[in-house]
């Protein structure tokens, strides 16, 4: 706000038209901008100030943070690339036993369907072992009833000859399904030794890379804590910043020449803090404060 719009707004306020809420958000907002405005000229302006007294600790105090600031960028430099060769250790290593554990995955894979296969073998045998002992006591029982009907029953002696064939192909399935056990045992049992390799395998997975993904993630924290430490320091000197640009703000008119120099030279910037504080106090004096 300028001399008239302060008058004005002064006029309105006097005939009954108070905006005190607008005018204390428009004292909010330009505190903001005032500090900004106050920031951007100490940044600008902070090299030309190591001669004036009054803000000669700002100046190296500046100078000492951006010393700080360099020395732990150089410091997070190093420390990236050693992250970066921890990092190409650990994928190394892990990509080798990744590798060998994917290989023995598929090898399991293998073996549990063969496992499965068999179970499937032995469930069909043990289906066609039942099937084989239902009509043999079918035709047990038919050619019993045939013999006390007619002792020399023609039929008789088929059927007879008939349960001995089935008779046989039941010891064969008998064998055959005894046999498809055994092979699901030995297989059960080659699975489970299989899996205590492969867990043997994955714990020395672990053991390997422990150390690489500590030494990783220890220097991983190393360059967040410096970064954390850069950004501290940015904001102190920003405070900094601040400081120096509301000093040249305000004394503007009253300092020495190596004061009136600086503002001379951030001419345009000093002019905008000082129209940013009348307008602040204007609108102060509008919302009824002083």
């Amino acid at each position: 706000m300028n001399t008239f719009g302060f008058l004005l707004s002064s006029l309105g306020k006097q005939l009954g038209i108070r905006r005190r809420a607008a005018w204390r958000t428009a004292i909010n907002r330009e505190h903001h901008l005032l500090k900004s405005a106050e920031q951007s000229l100490g940044e600008q302006a902070w090299k030309e100030v190591e001669n004036i007294e009054e803000l000669a600790i700002e100046y190296w105090e500046i100078k000492d943070i951006e010393n700080q600031q360099l020395e732990l960028e150089k410091r997070n430099r190093s420390l990236e690339e050693e992250v970066e060769t921890s990092r190409i250790e650990r994928e190394s290593i892990t990509g080798q036993i990744d590798e060998s554990l994917e290989q023995k995955r598929g090898e399991l894979i293998d073996k549990n369907s063969a496992l499965d296969a068999i179970t499937s073998e032995i469930e069909q045998l043990q289906h066609e072992k039942r099937v084989i002992e239902k009509r043999f006591e079918a035709l047990k029982l038919k050619r019993k009833v045939l013999i006390e009907q007619d002792e020399n029953a023609p039929e008789a002696q088929t059927i007879y000859e008939s349960l001995k064939s089935l008779k046989e192909e039941h010891i064969a399935k008998k064998q055959a399904l005894a046999d498809r056990k055994r092979d699901s045992i030995d297989a059960e049992s080659e699975i489970t030794n299989f899996n205590a390799e492969l867990n043997d395998l994955q714990e020395s997975v672990r053991q390997k890379t422990a150390g690489v993904t500590e030494d990783f993630n220890q220097l991983s924290r190393r360059v967040a804590q410096n970064r954390a430490r850069i950004g501290a320091l940015e904001l102190t000197k920003n405070r900094a910043f601040v400081r120096i640009g509301r000093h040249l703000g305000l004394n503007r008119d009253a300092g020495g020449g190596e004061l009136q120099i600086v503002c001379r030279n951030h001419r345009s910037m000093v002019s905008r803090i000082i129209r940013l504080r009348r307008s602040i106090s204007f609108h102060r004096r509008l919302a009824g404060d002083r």
